[in-house]
């Protein structure tokens, strides 16, 4: 099915209470130098995007795409390449306030974006991802129903346990209560670290990429993701906290690999960057110290990322412009590189 028939098909189920639309001006900007006008009108031509809704602009009718059309535009013109080989990415840090869920989130979308197929996987009992890709929201208590997740997949045999979002190549497995459940019944699991790999992973290979958000601990859910992932992000946040706490985070992330005899990739995202002084030389210090593992794109702190944050929307999707998005646009590219050899 190619990628026009899919979006035709796609399951329109998901209200999207929040969708944007978007002008060619906006398309050019949100695909940087890889499309310019003239090019988004040939392939509307062309069939090789979807057709744009004519609507009345300042008394005109101009071109608007939605949200959902991205990806299909994105696997056009995109600034990143769909990967050969299946990622699984592991967004870890022992510590709170480190955009841990934030990253995963604007990586996901920039990825889904880029017509990338894209699962997130949370792990994190605060469910934070989830909230920031869920859009069907309830109105009322009627509403409101209990989510299922990989509690119900392993112990209860759910299939149904993933949630498409306003993107269709971006899917979302949620974190429930029942996670603390599930962590509670792998420690009696003989090979519990084994789980994902031998009952999650196999039922996922339509997914190119499949990004786990991890809580700012260490669990049984946690072993089971670094044991199946081919690669860690791990996000620093430039604070004296979390210059204290990253050697012993690590230690154990590397011990617990050297048990496993397994050997990837562990990349470290300096975040939160501020002008001060301190903030300077904690960041100055992580490339010093961390040389051969460290992005050096940093993600500063912004206003922005809570502006986009309230609208479920990546920082690219929402003010594409922006220095903040251009922090990221550097990153994920430089990222994606590494990733992908």
């Amino acid at each position: 099915m190619n990628g026009l028939s899919y979006f035709m098909n796609w399951n329109h189920a998901v209200r999207h209470t929040m969708s944007k639309e978007y002008r060619i001006g906006d398309i050019e900007k949100l695909f940087k130098a890889q499309v310019v006008r003239n090019t988004i009108l040939a392939a509307e031509k062309n069939g090789d995007i979807p057709l744009a809704i004519r609507k009345p602009d300042h008394h005109i009718k101009s071109r608007f795409w939605s949200t959902e059309q991205l990806p299909f535009i994105g696997k056009k013109f995109g600034f990143l390449s769909t990967p050969k080989k299946q990622h699984l990415i592991v967004v870890h840090v022992a510590k709170g306030a480190n955009l841990k869920s934030s990253l995963t989130f604007n990586l996901a979308r920039m990825l889904a974006i880029n017509g990338i197929k894209t699962l997130v996987v949370g792990l994190d009992s605060q469910a934070s991802v989830t909230n920031a890709l869920i859009r069907d929201e309830p109105q009322s208590i009627a509403e409101i129903k209990p989510r299922k997740g990989l509690y119900h997949l392993f112990y209860e045999n759910t299939k149904e346990i993933i949630i498409p979002t306003d993107l269709p190549t971006l899917s979302l497995i949620p974190e429930s209560i029942e996670l603390y459940r599930l962590d509670r019944q792998l420690r009696f699991e003989s090979f519990k670290e084994h789980l994902f790999a031998k009952h999650l992973i196999p039922i996922l290979s339509d997914y190119k990429v499949i990004i786990f958000d991890t809580a700012p601990s260490w669990s049984a859910l946690i072993e089971n993701a670094l044991t199946i992932a081919t690669s860690i992000i791990c996000p620093l946040s430039c604070d004296i906290e979390t210059y204290i706490a990253i050697q012993t985070n690590r230690e154990v992330i590397f011990d617990y690999l050297s048990k496993l005899n397994k050997d990837i990739p562990l990349w470290h995202v300096p975040v939160l960057l501020e002008k001060t002084n301190l903030s300077q030389q904690i960041y100055g210090s992580y490339l010093t110290s961390y040389q051969d593992q460290v992005l050096p794109f940093p993600i500063r702190k912004s206003v922005n990322a809570q502006e986009a944050r309230l609208k479920k929307l990546s920082i690219i999707e929402h003010d594409p412009s922006s220095l903040l998005a251009n922090d990221y646009y550097d990153l994920v590219m430089d990222m994606w590189g590494k990733l992908n050899g």
